[in-house]
C-alpha cells in the first residue's frame, strides 16, 4: 500500500504554488495523498510569517494535524519556517523543520531522516536553515537561494487542473518597514522568459486554460537580468509564442500598473481583466512611514485610470462590471491618528474598487515598524 500525506498550505498564491510542486513529487515517488478519513504517514505545513495571526496558525494547524495522525512525521516548512525556525521548531507535534531556502529539496531531506532512527525527533531543523541574528534592511550574504530554475519547476502533464499558479518571481528587495517577507522570501530573482514559455506550453498540452502569474513582488519582474525585461515584455511574449487562454496576473503595486500594462488589458482579451493593488493605505503620510515608492496622487491617479479602463472594458467587450479592481489595506499603522483613519476611510469610499482585504496592522518582530 502506498505510503499516505497531506499538505497544508497557508497564505498566499506563491505558497500554494510551492504547496503544489511537493504534491506532484510525492505522487512521482509512489505516495499517495490522504483522503476522507485515511490516516498520513507524512504531515506538511507549508506556513505563513505575513503577520502574528499566521504564525500562529501554522503552530496551531500542526499541532491538531499531529494529533490527528499519531506516528505521522509532521514536517513545518514556508516562510515562518525560514525566517523563526527555532519557535517553529518548538511548536507542539513537530519533527521537522525546513526553510524556503531548502524547499525545493525537502523531500529528499525529510525521506532520508525518516525511518533512520526508531523513534522520530522533536524539532530538528534540516539543511541550512538559521535564526536570524538581527533582521536589517537589506539580504544578508550567509543565506544560500535558489536560483528561480533549480526551484521554480513546472507542474507536469499529470494535473488535472485547468487554472494553474505558476511562479515566475521570488524574493523581494523593498523592506517595506511592516514586512517581515523578504527575509522568508530572500532577494528578487525571475524566472526567464523561454523557461515561462516553455513551462506554459507543457501546461497547455496538459489541459490548463488559464494560468496566474504569482511572485513576492511580480513588479519587480526581470529587474535582475543581465539585461533587464518587464513583466510587460513578458506578456508579450507569452501571447506570442503560447496558445494559453487565459492569463491572469496577481498583486501589483500602484506605480507598477504601467501605461503600458494597461494598454494590455483593454486590448488583449487573452489577459483577465482583473487587478489585484498591493494598496496598504492612500495616505501619502503613512505610505512615506511603510517605504513605499508612491503617494496619494499616484493612488487616485491609478485607480481613476483603472476605472476608466474598466468603462470602455464594458462598452467594447460587454463585460459587466468592466474591470474587476481588489485592494489590500492595512489598518492602524503607527502614526495613524483619528485624523488620519478619517481621512484614509472618507478617500477609499470616494474612490472607484470592487473589493477590499483590510486587516488590522500586525507587529512582526525585528522589522523598523
Amino acid at each position: 500500500m502506498n505510503q499516505r500525506f497531506t499538505i497544508t498550505t497557508l497564505g498566499c498564491k506563491a505558497n500554494s504554488y510551492d504547496g503544489f510542486l511537493l504534491d506532484r513529487e510525492l505522487c512521482r515517488r509512489g505516495w499517495a495523498p490522504a483522503t476522507g478519513q485515511e490516516q498520513a504517514d507524512l504531515l506538511i505545513i507549508n506556513s505563513c510569517t505575513v503577520t502574528n495571526e499566521a504564525d500562529r496558525q501554522s503552530r496551531k494547524m500542526a499541532a491538531r494535524l499531529a494529533r490527528q495522525n499519531p506516528g505521522a512525521a509532521v514536517v513545518m516548512t514556508g516562510c515562518a519556517a525560514e525566517v523563526s525556525p527555532t519557535t517553529m521548531a518548538e511548536a507542539k507535534g513537530v519533527h521537522f523543520v525546513v526553510g524556503n531556502q531548502d524547499k525545493s529539496r525537502l523531500i529528499d531531506l525529510v525521506l532520508k531522516e525518516v525511518g533512520c532512527e526508531p523513534e522520530l525527533p522533536t524539532g530538528k531543523l534540516l539543511g541550512s536553515v538559521a535564526d536570524y541574528d538581527k533582521l536589517k534592511a537589506k539580504h544578508p550574504i550567509d543565506r544560500d537561494w535558489p536560483l528561480p530554475e533549480a526551484s521554480f519547476l513546472s507542474p507536469d502533464g499529470t494535473t488535472k487542473r485547468t487554472r494553474v499558479f505558476l511562479k515566475i518571481q521570488e524574493g523581494c528587495n523593498a523592506f517595506c518597514t511592516f514586512c517581515i517577507i523578504p527575509y522568508a522570501r530572500g532577494p528578487a530573482r525571475s524566472l526567464n522568459v523561454d523557461t515561462v514559455i516553455s513551462h506554459i506550453n507543457r501546461m497547455t498540452d496538459a489541459g490548463v486554460r488559464e494560468v496566474v502569474f504569482t511572485g513576492t513582488d511580480l513588479g519587480d519582474y526581470g529587474q535582475d537580468f543581465e539585461s533587464p525585461q518587464t513583466l510587460e515584455d513578458l506578456l508579450e511574449a507569452v501571447l506570442e509564442k503560447t496558445s494559453i487562454e487565459r492569463i491572469r496576473v496577481s498583486s501589483l503595486d500602484p506605480i507598477e500598473i504601467s501605461p503600458r500594462f494597461m494598454e494590455l488589458l483593454e486590448f488583449e482579451p487573452r489577459i483577465c481583466a482583473h487587478v489585484h493593488v498591493s494598496l496598504q493605505s492612500p495616505h501619502t503620510h503613512i505610505l512615506k512611514r511603510m517605504k513605499r515608492k508612491y503617494n496619494a496622487h499616484h493612488v487616485e491617479e491609478r485607480l481613476l485610470q483603472l476605472e476608466a479602463l474598466g468603462n470602455r472594458l464594458a462598452q467594447t467587450r460587454g463585460l459587466v462590471g468592466g474591470l474587476f479592481v481588489g485592494m489590500d489595506v492595512i489598518a492602524g499603522f503607527p502614526g495613524e491618528d483619528e485624523e488620519t483613519f478619517e481621512w484614509t476611510y472618507n478617500q477609499l469610499a470616494k474612490l472607484p474598487w470592487h473589493r477590499l482585504h483590510c486587516f488590522p496592522y500586525s507587529e512582526r518582530t525585528g522589522t523598523a515598524a
